[in-house]
């Protein structure tokens, strides 16, 4: 018997799923990373966040990426995995709730 709720899905599943949340990651990483880059163009500008604002958002996002990264590249695609809600949150499938 399995207490509480539980996801089960191919380790091919959730490399796909890893991936799509690494790609995120990687793109707020890059759009943070071109908001640090002088611009000439006036229209390229948005409000500005002070830099060490914006270079910490770009680590942070930086940090996720490699973080799930290791993790997509330590799944055995041919496995079956079971997913429990702390699983399931670390690697960004169900967002946090408000008690966290």
């Amino acid at each position: 018997m399995i207490e509480g709720l539980k996801l089960t899905m191919t380790g091919g599943e959730l490399r796909e799923r890893l991936d799509a949340r690494i790609r995120w990651h990687e793109e707020r990483r890059d759009e943070f990373a071109r908001a640090l880059t002088p611009s000439d163009d006036p229209e390229s500008r948005t409000t500005p966040l002070p830099s060490d604002i914006i270079e910490h958002m770009r680590n942070q996002h930086d940090m996720r990426a490699s973080v799930l990264l290791l993790i997509h590249d330590h799944v055995e695609a041919s496995e079956t995995y079971r997913l429990g809600e702390p699983d399931l949150v670390f690697a960004e499938m169900i967002p946090k709730t408000d008690e966290d």
